[in-house]
């Protein structure tokens, strides 16, 4: 039993898929103990132990607005720890100053559970490395989960060539070291420190050297993960034998009882998501447009745009079957705003992709989806409450954006000043339906008039997100 928590030990705390095996359950984490101060410890997880975007979009960026502190703070807290485990983690004021002093994207510190490590603090001998970042420190190196090299290569491949080459590939390069994100953000030129303007973010290089590159990078950089803990709490824990304790209740309840009266047009709460924009007051509840309700499911459309991003985000031909939009609502976003019980209660929905009504651009292959968008067919269907005109300005098609959703903008052809307004002045945005555009290369989309624009727009643009689920009611 562990009485005390010392500089360089290694522990461990909470749990995650990493040996890539779902049938045996989560293993837990193993963490560094970096520094131990006033009571609390930083950890650092020794391996990579998930991987992706510091943002998806390529736009200026900073800490507070990355995707990645989004995702750390919210899918991953609840997906590592325990009720317990997160009542031990402290919530941690992050410097975020930049490597420009003239540099007005080194906003003010913010407040986070969990983080990545800085410039700063991957060069502080006090926590074990080089204060050299061109020095190739191994203390710096880690490898990754199989899990996270799994996920990775699957993407990078695609599932055809994955059951062909992935094994392989995998095997060949499980053993290696990786680059992983620090939080820190640069400018790529002179001419963009003098502009403001911040497209890079720093990261470890596999050889354990400081680099940079850009915030939506499909490289495959790693996600370590960076804490503080409470020693005496970690301790109890240890005593109680609570540390990783599943919680079978806690996330399963879910109170359905106003979804199955839910009438056409009626609004409902379901699920959680960053709307406010303020991070530190958590994630706010998802309210619902109720399109039917069929006495054993309903479907729903959200009230408000919840993001804005791209349909495909390298702006090739997509349907709406290989697009990254899909991809990233039944992953990131499924995570992040349902709960394990909401999870069980979302259906599988059978979907028709149909091809552009006007130009005949090929729809693609129907799809099964936890979670998508609406389609051309969906928004002019009188059944959900919409008018069957395709031009008609109908309110009924309108949605604002959140506060959130309204620091991704601005929407690609639109003046900010415009860009969130129908044509009497109220709030709106465009926003993407998953109809393939008059070319492959576009997406159909509905106007923030409340009419469907078919011919759509170039997919790899920015564009409003507005989910769709289906909920079991039985």
């Amino acid at each position: 039993m562990i009485s005390e928590i010392t500089k360089g030990m290694e522990i461990c705390f909470g749990s995650y898929e990493q040996d890539s095996d779902l049938e045996n359950g989560e293993e837990p984490i193993e963490w560094k103990v970096l520094t131990v101060k006033d009571g609390k410890a930083l950890l650092l997880s020794k391996y990579g132990i998930d991987y992706g975007k510091y943002n998806n979009e390529y736009r200026n960026i900073t800490w507070a607005s990355s995707d990645v502190r989004v995702r750390l703070n919210g899918e991953l807290y609840r997906s590592y720890f325990n009720k317990k485990e997160r009542e031990i983690i402290a919530e941690t004021v992050i410097d975020n100053k930049s490597d420009a002093t003239n540099f007005i994207l080194a906003e003010d510190g913010t407040k986070d559970k969990i983080f990545l490590l800085s410039k700063d603090d991957i060069l502080n001998p006090e926590y074990g490395f080089s204060d050299s970042g061109e020095e190739s420190d191994e203390a710096r190196t880690c490898s990754a989960s199989l899990y996270t090299i799994d996920k990775y290569v699957l993407e990078l491949f695609g599932e055809e060539e994955f059951k062909v080459k992935g094994k392989e590939y995998i095997e060949k390069h499980k053993s290696e070291t990786v680059s992983w994100w620090l939080r820190t953000v640069c400018a790529n030129s002179d001419s963009n420190y003098e502009n403001n303007l911040a497209y890079d973010i720093y990261y470890i290089r596999n050889s354990g050297s400081l680099d940079i590159d850009s915030v939506n990078t499909r490289h495959l950089y790693c996600i370590r993960p960076a804490l503080w803990m409470d020693v005496d709490g970690y301790i109890s824990l240890l005593k109680e034998n609570c540390i990783s304790v599943p919680e079978e209740d806690e996330d399963v309840k879910v109170d359905i009882s106003k979804l199955k009266t839910a009438k056409q047009g009626d609004v409902v709460v379901f699920g959680a998501f960053e709307q406010d924009n303020d991070f530190v007051n958590g994630k706010e509840p998802i309210e619902w447009r109720v399109l039917k309700n069929d006495g054993s499911k309903v479907l729903l459309v959200s009230k408000y745009v919840l993001d804005i991003g791209n349909y495909n985000t390298d702006g090739d031909s997509s349907s709406w079957e290989k697009c990254s939009l899909r991809a990233w609502l039944n992953n990131d976003f499924y995570n992040t705003a349902f709960t394990k019980g909401e999870q069980l209660r979302i259906s599988e929905t059978e979907l028709k992709n149909n091809d552009n009504p006007d130009s005949g651009a090929e729809g693609g292959n129907d799809t099964i989806d936890k979670v998508f968008i609406l389609s051309i067919d969906d928004v002019t269907n009188p059944e959900y409450g919409f008018s069957a005109d395709i031009k008609e300005y109908d309110k009924n098609r309108n949605s604002a954006p959140s506060a959130y959703a309204e620091t991704k903008g601005p929407t690609k052809g639109k003046e900010p000043k415009d860009q969130f307004l129908t044509i009497e002045g109220e709030g709106a945005c465009d926003y993407w339906l998953r109809t393939v555009g008059n070319i492959t290369q576009n997406a159909a989309t509905l106007t923030c008039y409340g009419a469907v624009f078919a011919n759509g727009y170039f997919i790899n643009w920015y564009y409003g997100i507005r989910p769709a689920i289906t909920v079991d009611i039985s």
